[in-house]
């Protein structure tokens, strides 16, 4: 995946546009036009990466993957990004003087926000592009694999039988079997609030899954692909965080798996709650 002419790699750059509705220009915050012309950026330079940096991975390992999809990202060729063998967080940092929603601008591009600040991130390499490779997936799951399966079973149940769309693994199956990831706001809320409005991930998704246990269907209990092991419904909570986080609902600035609640998501939850028990 590391042809820019391969259609992998621009499906790739163009769905981690589509999934953000618009990506965002790391200098201004604006949504960047696709009609400009646009670039390829490494995130991690490739000159960085080439001068022989102290890396978490082996040098002829980080020096094959450098120029695959995963290591870029879409921005305006404008830009003029001066980058040369500058480690993440030097460039970034100071794309940040001048552009203080740049951490926002990142996580729709699918990078770590503590990539411009953490000069710790500037050897993690592999810890980053395994990460992000992560995300992608998901991604692709949301927006390509799980559709696929849906017109699969819909086809199967027209001109099939329901025996054989019923035995469709790791599928959603149809759109209201999900539970949807609105449902699942004021329990992460509730969650969070009762453990002091800031805690772990894997704590506060254990919380969810006890409040929710009732609710959930039987595709929620599902395995994907690219977390096998892990129920359906974990990755649809996390998608749902991502969302509160873009309301201000849940803090931006929280560490990485860390979720911190903010006092619009304490005011949304106390008038929420207060009307369903109304």
């Amino acid at each position: 995946y590391t042809k820019r002419s391969s259609a992998i790699y621009r499906g790739v750059l163009n769905l981690i546009g589509y999934a953000a509705q618009g990506l965002r220009d790391w200098r201004s915050a604006q949504r960047i036009d696709p009609s400009r012309p646009l670039d390829d950026h490494h995130i991690f330079p490739k000159a960085y990466v080439a001068a022989g940096s102290d890396l978490d991975v082996e040098r002829v390992e980080a020096l094959q993957m450098v120029d695959c999809v995963v290591n870029r990202t879409l921005i305006p060729k404008n830009l003029n990004l001066r980058v040369g063998k500058r480690p993440p967080h030097a460039y970034l940092g100071e794309l940040k003087k001048s552009n203080s929603e740049l951490e926002d601008s990142l996580i729709d591009h699918l990078v770590p926000p503590e990539l411009s600040s953490d000069p710790g991130w500037d050897r993690k390499f592999g810890e980053f592009l395994d990460f992000r490779s992560r995300s992608i997936f998901a991604l692709v799951e949301r927006f390509v694999l799980e559709p696929a399966g849906e017109m699969e079973q819909r086809h199967l149940l027209t001109h099939g039988s329901r025996e054989a769309a019923g035995t469709l693994q790791g599928q959603r199956l149809d759109q209201g079997l999900r539970t949807p990831e609105e449902a699942f706001v004021l329990p992460i809320l509730e969650v969070l609030i009762g453990l002091g409005g800031r805690a772990p991930m894997h704590r506060v998704l254990d919380g969810v899954g006890q409040q929710m246990r009732d609710r959930f269907q039987e595709v929620d209990q599902q395995s994907l692909m690219s977390t096998p092991g892990q129920p359906r419904w974990r990755n649809t909570a996390q998608w749902a965080r991502n969302t509160m986080v873009k309301k201000g609902l849940l803090s931006r600035s929280s560490p990485r798996g860390i979720w911190e609640v903010t006092e619009t998501g304490r005011r949304h939850f106390e008038d929420q709650s207060g009307h369903t028990r109304r």
